[in-house]
């Protein structure tokens, strides 16, 4: 069980690496990867089109909240640029930082599974 999920692991970051190469997800639309280190127990969303803007707000488990109240949406997006200014933009790295970034990942994630597994 542990080994298909470190499987996944693994082809879920090679995944990234190459959506982030290309700067589209699997050929669509645009792609702009930050990494903040900034930790936060929640997982926010931010939701924009042209005609909308909505919030989701993952809460420490599988249940979320979505909203798309004007006022926190503007609150909500201020944030995430606050956020983004503060962060890594391993799309926009150069060709030597973004594998840098992809490796630290791998070798995380490896060092945990040999951990785990052995």
């Amino acid at each position: 069980m542990l080994d298909l999920l470190f499987n996944q692991l693994h082809e879920s970051v090679e995944n990234v690496e190459k959506w982030v190469e290309t700067g589209k997800k699997e050929n669509k639309g645009n792609l702009k990867l930050y990494y903040s280190a900034t930790s936060s127990e929640n997982n926010f969303m931010l939701l924009k089109t042209e005609e909308n803007t909505a919030v989701a707000i993952r809460l420490y488990t599988v249940k979320s909240i979505v909203t798309s109240n004007p006022m926190f949406c503007e609150e909500t997006e201020r944030w995430v640029k606050y956020i983004m200014d503060k962060s890594v933009l391993p799309s926009g790295s150069s060709v030597r930082e973004r594998p840098a970034f992809f490796q630290n990942q791998k070798a995380k994630i490896y060092n945990l599974q040999k951990k785990l597994i052995g």
